[in-house]
This record gives C-alpha cells, sequence and structure tokens, in this order.
C-alpha cells in the first residue's frame, strides 16, 4: 500500500503532465462530480484522509469567494 505521500506525489506528476490541457476534468474528491480541476488538495472527510482534485466550484465554494464576488 503506498502512502499518502507517494499518492500525493504520484497525483502532482500526473496533473504535471497535463499541465498544458487547458481544462482537466477529473471527479472532485468533495461533490464526486466530473468538473474542471482547480487545485490538488489533501484533507480528512469523516475521520478518513483523501487526497485529489479539487473542482472550481467547491474550491470557490469553500474559500467563500462565491458570495463574496456573487457568483
Amino acid at each position: 500500500m503506498l502512502s499518502y505521500s507517494n499518492k500525493m506525489t504520484e497525483l502532482e506528476n500526473f496533473y504535471k503532465s497535463t499541465f498544458l490541457t487547458n481544462n482537466i476534468v477529473d471527479r472532485c474528491i468533495h461533490c464526486h462530480k466530473h468538473n474542471s480541476v482547480q487545485v490538488i488538495v489533501q484533507m480528512e472527510l469523516n475521520g478518513h484522509a483523501q487526497q485529489g482534485p479539487f473542482c472550481r466550484s467547491c474550491y470557490l465554494d469553500l474559500t467563500g469567494l462565491i458570495k463574496y464576488f456573487d457568483l
């Protein structure tokens, strides 16, 4: 079994290899929808550490920017 840091490095390498792609679409670890990736995060949900892509909508919602900019 890979450690969390190895999995995170693997994800980062994958997204770095697709860096020039305009819209990287993957399954968000928060909302579980296939959306454009905003950032790769490591977070704890329901007592389980998870790492993976975070979509733009969830990122903006989590950071409060949706309310601030009225998006």
